[in-house]
């Protein structure tokens, strides 16, 4: 039998793993990892995928193999290994972003004139870009529709692969993973342990124990009610496939559907980054390329404020600090403290989208970025602009008793329920009280929430006169 090299990339696991599960039946296997991308991971989530690696060189040991570790281009070492070791078949799951696209298309060329097959396969989503297209042959530019045509075709979606029955490894002088390839960030609070066993076991946690509250508890910014899988999924811990089938397997009804909807929102993400290939860098919407976004020299001790979780707003400043201290941000959180930034201090969302792409574990080139434009107005969206989350009324609302905000905000821990969401409101009392001076203890509030929303509509007012005339 000819040996078959597997090329793992954002796939690391053993299950529902299609190009594993290929190259396994076709003869002994190559397994190989090559630190290669167009972008660099940043801190948390450059140890996630390498301990990632780690536990996936230790389910394949225990198989008899080992995970081959390479650095550098992989149109170098595949065809070099290819010729080496008389490889004559080389097995990926596809990726979407247009720079790996175009590497594979080469790559795939380059084996074809060795004469080696080149096989991709689907690994990383419920529904390829190209495969849900509107009535025109179009691709969707809004979520709703676009999830809905997904789920008129469901049949679509095949079943989960298991790990293959048998697998025969071949013989090699590679280096393979060690653990000096590890890094350690200064996040003092981690949200899970990497790699595909406990995929499994966070998955079916959520099931058994957050899902049935998932509908209206996963606002709860306090609540332990999300799945907090997202990091999993980036880096193929486990398939969007296999938590489709678990999770109707396990469970009906409003929240089950609620839940699949989000992960419908990482498949629109994708839809929308394999068609616009530059979504991470420039506006979706043209008209936003003239928004009168305030200049870098002017907003770099707001942004500043922003990052270290020092605006004055109890329920930013709690978001910000449990995405420095822990790599994590609750999904209702990253909406208001993106709105507060792109809105009420009229910084370009490409700040903070590259600030949230150094410091989550969970940092998706589609859905960071997606995100990122939707919540600035300036993505695919049927809402318009003047969506301006206020974050003294969703802390009331979504974090009553101050809780979230207390686990974060240490200086206002002590502070009554009544006033931890605006503490500017009752200044002289929580100093009298509470023994806490704003603007020395805990910032005043940095802006005026109405005038900067009145700044930003009115901005948004003028590129849409001139987009209409």
């Amino acid at each position: 039998m000819s040996t078959q090299l597997v090329w793992f990339r954002n796939d690391l696991r053993l299950k529902d793993n299609p190009a594993f599960y290929q190259a396994a039946n076709l003869g002994p296997v190559l397994a190989v990892y090559i630190d290669s991308w167009p972008r660099p991971d940043g801190c948390n989530s450059t140890w996630w995928r390498h301990q990632s690696l780690l536990k996936l060189h230790q389910d394949l040991k225990k198989q008899g193999g080992g995970l081959v570790y390479l650095k550098g281009e992989p149109e170098k070492w595949i065809p070099q290994i290819a010729k080496e070791y008389n490889v004559l078949g080389i097995h990926w799951n596809r990726l979407y972003e247009k720079p790996a696209i175009e590497r594979d298309q080469r790559l795939k060329q380059s084996l074809k004139e060795l004469g080696v097959d080149a096989h991709s396969y689907n690994g990383s989503l419920l529904f390829e870009p190209w495969t849900v297209q509107t009535k025109q042959g179009d691709f969707f530019k809004v979520f709703t529709p676009f999830w809905k045509k997904c789920l008129e075709h469901e049949d679509r979606i095949g079943p989960d692969l298991p790990a293959p029955d048998k697998i025969n490894f071949a013989k090699h002088s590679l280096e393979e993973i060690s653990i000096k390839v590890d890094v350690k960030c200064p996040t003092s609070d981690r949200v899970g342990d990497p790699g595909e066993n406990a995929a499994w076991q966070k998955l079916e946690m959520f099931v058994e124990e957050r899902l049935e509250n998932y509908a209206t508890g996963r606002d709860m910014p306090a609540e332990k009610s999300t799945s907090e899988l997202s990091a999993y999924l980036r880096f193929g811990n486990i398939s969007p496939r296999q938590i489709w089938h678990y999770v109707h397997n396990k469970a009906s009804g409003k929240a089950m559907h609620k839940f699949l909807s989000e992960v419908g929102w990482r498949e629109f993400s994708y839809n929308l980054l394999y068609h616009f290939p530059e979504l991470g860098k420039v506006n979706y919407q043209p008209k936003f390329n003239a928004f009168p976004w305030r200049q870098k020299a002017d907003y770099q001790e707001d942004l500043k404020h922003w990052q270290q979780g020092k605006t004055g707003y109890p329920l930013v400043d709690a978001g910000m600090r449990q995405l420095n201290q822990s790599g994590y941000m609750h999904n209702r959180i990253r909406m208001v403290v993106g709105s507060f930034l792109t809105k009420n201090l009229l910084i370009p969302w490409q700040e903070g989208e590259a600030y949230f792409w150094e410091h989550l574990y969970d940092a998706d080139p589609a859905s960071n970025t997606a995100s990122w434009q939707w919540i600035a107005g300036s993505g695919a969206d049927a809402a318009p602009y003047f969506r301006v989350f206020n974050p003294v009324l969703q802390s009331k609302k979504f974090d009553p008793e101050g809780a979230y905000i207390r686990s974060w905000v240490q200086e206002l821990k002590g502070i009554d329920d009544a006033v931890i969401h605006a503490p500017w409101e009752k200044e002289s009392d929580i100093q009298e009280k509470y023994k806490v001076v704003l603007g020395k203890d805990y910032p005043k509030p940095m802006v005026d929430l109405k005038a900067t929303r009145d700044r930003a509509l009115s901005a948004y007012e003028k590129i849409k006169e001139n987009a209409d005339n």
